[in-house]
């Protein structure tokens, strides 16, 4: 299966040579023999620790058609702010997008925090609906509805999940919850009288 694990900011690759090192990947970088770790400067210098892992979802969907591709956009881009409520529902998502493709495809690409199944089961719960309807358009898709067939879905999610080349993050660590507590912490501040 080709389940997504944890990135830091760099991600990093096994040395093609079998030596066991690793290799960072990523802009303006090249292959040394030395462990790849995540960049944690700007985080850490801001005193700001968190232990979440970010994983990636990046899913491109074949649609049967050119029509089955254009009803997809249209139905996509019509539940707009439904789709973002549903997200916010899940709780994990640090950004989720689709995107029109060439050649009568459509791209999920998310960023998301914890267990790749936890995900795909949280996600199924609260936007299921929406695949379920973008799979009456997609060829080799999973049996629908997502909720009765949850494990036939997270098969097909991770069977069809792809690695990315290279991915940056600008806070390691931090999750979702993190990020929303430091927000609501900020703008409490900001009401708060100064001492």
């Amino acid at each position: 299966m080709n389940r997504p694990s944890a990135v830091g900011q760099r991600s990093c690759r096994r040395d093609p040579t079998g030596s066991g090192a690793s290799r960072s990947i990523g802009p303006a970088s090249t292959w040394s023999p030395r462990k790849c770790r995540p960049h944690r400067d700007g985080v850490g210098a801001a005193g700001v620790a968190g232990a979440g892992e970010l994983n990636l979802f990046l899913v491109i969907l074949p649609m049967k058609s050119r029509i089955a591709d254009i009803e997809t956009q249209l139905i996509l881009r019509a539940r707009g702010h439904g789709t973002t409520t549903d997200l916010d529902k899940v709780g994990t998502p640090h950004f989720a997008q689709f995107v029109p493709l060439e050649d009568n495809q459509i791209g999920f690409f998310t960023v998301y925090d914890g267990a790749f199944d936890t995900y795909i089961a949280d996600f199924t719960k609260n936007i299921g609906g929406v695949f379920d309807l973008l799979f009456k358009f997609t060829k080799g898709a999973p049996p629908s509805p997502c909720r009765k067939y949850l494990q036939e879905f997270i098969d097909f999610a991770s069977g069809a999940n792809r690695t990315p080349i290279g991915f940056y993050q600008a806070y390691p660590g931090l999750s979702v919850q993190d990020i929303h507590a430091l927000i609501a912490d900020k703008k409490s501040e900001s009401v708060s009288p100064a001492a």
